[in-house]
């Protein structure tokens, strides 16, 4: 998929990617369903010196555990009954190239342990084998999920969430970046018009203020499925707001009344410098202590305090919790 970027949130990640391109970091891609996880990871494959190489994906959610194990890290002839055939596996496959791994918090505790392995050490052992064979590949992996609130949980290593988060890449929501909005939905229609045989390929301006009012829950996956039922419901080269369906219409907020506006009570006062730094203040040390299980000494650590310096500010904040000491 082509990516559109105009809004500055998108831009600043393209830009990381094309400074990032040249080098063999691993990346982590995270982001929201539909957010263009994988059409960021063929960028980054398609702008490095590997793009001559291989881009092998393995949907780690797809595959059932006992099969996994197989389709990364290949087998020999006789490895298990009916294996008749050597396979390589996908990491041998993506030698030279680039790997990719689609929903990798769905990697399993086992496979976790081989993949640090493989990464680390630049090498493989196939199932059925004691022979460790070399591979050379660029490291890719998506998430949708905070994968280190997963390390906290213990569903996912620490040592493998530092070897693949090298570079972080988080990708926004298309409701922050709504400047792409309408590019991205005219994309969308023009390649469904030539799949579609139709004549439609652009929006009236009330039906892109509409595209651009919408939420996005379901972010590009969403978007193109409006596009494909707004195609098929338009009589004309033009895209009305009526075509787009009633999900989409019905999000937008109704029309301002500037009577209603007048007899509004007034805003509430904006907070002082001092509340907004101490309001900062507790955001940061709640966060701090969520991620480290409410331990004073691990969120102090991350906060570049002493325990007791954290304590202390715990009490000026006035957050308190049951698992805290004192």
């Amino acid at each position: 998929m082509t990516l559109v970027a105009r809004s500055y949130p998108f831009i600043e990640v393209l830009q990381r990617v094309r400074r990032l391109s040249a080098m063999d970091v691993p990346v982590l891609v995270a982001g929201e369903p539909g957010t263009g996880k994988d059409a960021v990871a063929r960028h980054i494959h398609s702008h490095s010196l590997r793009r001559a190489g291989r881009f092998v994906v393995v949907d780690c959610r797809a595959i059932p555990e006992d099969l996994l194990e197989k389709e990364l890290f290949g087998h020999v002839r006789g490895a298990f009954s009916g294996a008749r055939e050597a396979q390589l596996g996908s990491l041998r496959a993506a030698d030279g190239g680039t790997l990719c791994l689609d929903g990798v918090d769905d990697l399993p505790l086992a496979q976790q342990v081989r993949l640090l392995r493989a990464v680390e050490a630049k090498e493989i052992i196939p199932l059925g084998s004691s022979s460790p064979l070399k591979v050379d590949f660029r490291l890719v992996t998506t998430t949708t999920r905070d994968l280190a609130g997963e390390v906290s949980s213990g569903r996912f290593r620490q040592d493998l969430y530092y070897r693949l988060k090298v570079v972080e890449l988080r990708l926004p929501p298309l409701r922050e970046r709504r400047e792409d909005i309408a590019a991205v939905a005219l994309l969308f229609l023009r390649r469904l018009a030539g799949d579609y045989h139709k004549r439609a390929t652009r929006l009236s301006p009330s039906a892109r203020r509409v595209l651009e009012e919408h939420s996005w829950p379901g972010n590009l996956h969403e978007l193109r499925s409006a596009m494909e039922a707004a195609l098929a419901s338009a009589r004309g080269e033009t895209i009305e707001e009526s075509d787009l369906p009633l999900s989409v219409r019905v999000s937008r907020p109704p029309p301002a009344d500037p009577a209603a506006e007048r007899a509004e009570a007034p805003p509430p006062p904006v907070p002082t410098f001092r509340e907004q730094v101490r309001q900062f203040e507790k955001q940061l040390v709640l966060r701090a202590l969520a991620r480290s299980g409410w331990s004073l000494k691990r969120a102090a650590s991350e906060l570049g305090l002493l325990p007791h310096q954290l304590k202390y500010l715990c009490a000026k904040l006035d957050i308190r919790q049951s698992r805290l000491p004192g």
